[in-house]
């Protein structure tokens, strides 16, 4: 077998399923192992590569939901403070000025002068 001859897949598939019973030179066990050495590097980048992907997505889904938690929050804050305002506005009777111009004077919106 010529090693020089193989491709990098087949090379990978003989170094994984060989006995290496054959009689190798040293030059070609050399050479062997450097290809293994290849291979192994490019395999760990590509695992710390995925790893420090992972650790930035899970960072990043973090922060998403805390985003999503204080979003829904302020929502929920802003329902209940509308809900208070309906039943004050049930509850209330209109007032003269209101009942002729048709429009509700919310109490933020009372100028001073008017009362």
């Amino acid at each position: 077998m010529n090693n020089l001859e193989l491709t990098d897949k087949e090379f990978i598939d003989f170094l994984l399923t060989s006995e290496f019973n054959d009689n190798f030179s040293p030059e070609q066990y050399r050479y062997m192992l450097h290809k293994f050495r290849y291979f192994y590097r490019l395999l760990h980048a590509k695992y710390e590569q995925i790893t420090l992907d992972k650790g930035t997505l899970e960072m990043n889904i973090n922060t998403l939901k805390e985003l999503s938690t204080s979003k829904q929050k302020e929502h929920d804050a802003e329902i209940q403070d509308l809900k208070e305002q309906i039943d004050t506005l049930k509850s209330r009777k209109l007032t003269l000025r209101e009942r002729w111009s048709g429009e509700i004077i919310h109490k933020k919106e009372v100028k001073p002068n008017e009362h």
